[in-house]
């Protein structure tokens, strides 16, 4: 049977070379003499901390005190040591031994376990790394079954742009989840986002500084989303000043019309005639039976040209300026009655 084998390593206070077998190592860092050594050490420095501590200067103030009290009571001192007590003469037997240890030369050391004694294998200084690991390779501990996680997990908070930041980089995330806190997990080839258990996002992990990375798809579902905002926003502002229009848009669906083209177009013709006859020109184009753009621009004509009105001139005003042309929804104004009626309650009360 072979003998075991064993893990060599220098003693981190004299720095000797220390053999331990499996059954002993325990990851030691002293040999067997500096353990004790290095404890007592580490005990002498606690106590040196605590004794700068506020508590450990009471503590020590206080058994100065006592040791005092203590000293006032002592009546025997002890002899002084003579002079000649602390020489040893030496020994003759001795001073030969040491001379034949310095001649004779010195045997190999054993590799015997610095703990418990066992005879450890001899070490093959010709072994590669690669030989020992095949020869110990059976001696191993499988790996678990489910790997332990080493993903870097942070919690991260998305603004209004649809960008999470993670080391020093910003990566794309679905416009769905903007204005909400997320979290980030990272390993070293892959970063990952996730809404609580849902995974919204897979990102090459980047290493370098101030750099987007972006998926081409959230960037797609988001300029998608922005065009049909800015359509509804069109028809919302067309419909409010034309009421009209709502009923001309959806004869227009109904025969596969371009609605966005056409909100445009009616839109234009809004700020060139004004609400009024834009109203009056879809209504035509209504009964009519056309729901097109040039229906209405032909009606827009005729009732200009039985005006006798010159042809409209496009002015491109500022935007402070449209603004006051802006078409207002009046309120009902019953709730400022009946602040005024509470007010007049308060009064007629204090008054009693």
């Amino acid at each position: 049977m072979q003998p075991p084998s064993g893990r060599l390593y220098l003693c981190a206070r004299c720095r000797a070379q220390v053999f331990v077998c499996r059954q002993c190592d325990r990851g030691n860092r002293y040999c067997r003499d500096c353990a004790a050594h290095a404890r007592r050490d580490s005990v002498r420095e606690a106590g040196q901390r605590y004794q700068r501590s506020r508590r450990g200067r009471f503590a020590h103030a206080a058994r100065a005190r006592r040791y005092r009290v203590r000293r006032q009571f002592v009546t025997h001192h002890g002899s002084p040591d003579s002079p000649a007590d602390g020489v040893l003469q030496p020994d003759r037997d001795d001073a030969v031994a040491l001379a034949n240890a310095a001649v004779r030369p010195a045997a190999p050391p054993q590799l015997n376990c610095r703990f418990c004694g066992t005879l450890l294998s001899p070490l093959d200084r010709a072994m590669t790394v690669r030989e020992a690991f095949v020869q110990e390779q059976s001696l191993l501990l499988p790996l678990p079954a489910n790997p332990f996680p080493v993903e870097e997990q942070v919690a991260v908070k998305v603004g209004k742009t649809p960008y999470v930041r993670f080391d020093l980089n910003d990566y794309t995330v679905p416009h769905t989840h903007v204005r909400r806190t997320l979290s980030v997990r990272a390993d070293l080839n892959q970063v990952r986002v996730f809404d609580g258990a849902e995974m919204i996002a897979s990102h090459r992990r980047s290493y370098d500084r101030a750099e987007q990375i972006e998926d081409p798809q959230h960037l797609k579902t988001l300029v998608e989303f922005k065009r049909e905002a800015r359509q509804h926003r069109g028809i919302n502002s067309l419909t409010r000043a034309v009421p009209s229009c709502q009923l001309l848009l959806m004869r227009a669906a109904e025969r596969g019309a371009n609605i966005g083209g056409l909100t445009t177009a009616l839109l234009r013709l809004l700020d060139r005639y004004g609400a009024v006859e834009l109203q009056a020109a879809v209504e035509d184009a209504l009964r009519a039976g056309s729901a097109h753009t040039n229906t209405v621009r032909a009606a827009l004509e005729r009732r200009r040209a039985a005006r006798g009105a010159p042809p409209p001139v496009v002015i491109n005003l500022p935007e402070h300026v449209r603004r006051k042309d802006a078409p207002v929804q009046p309120h009902r104004l019953d709730t400022y009655d009946q602040l005024t009626r509470e007010e007049g309650d308060d009064v007629d009360h204090d008054q009693q």
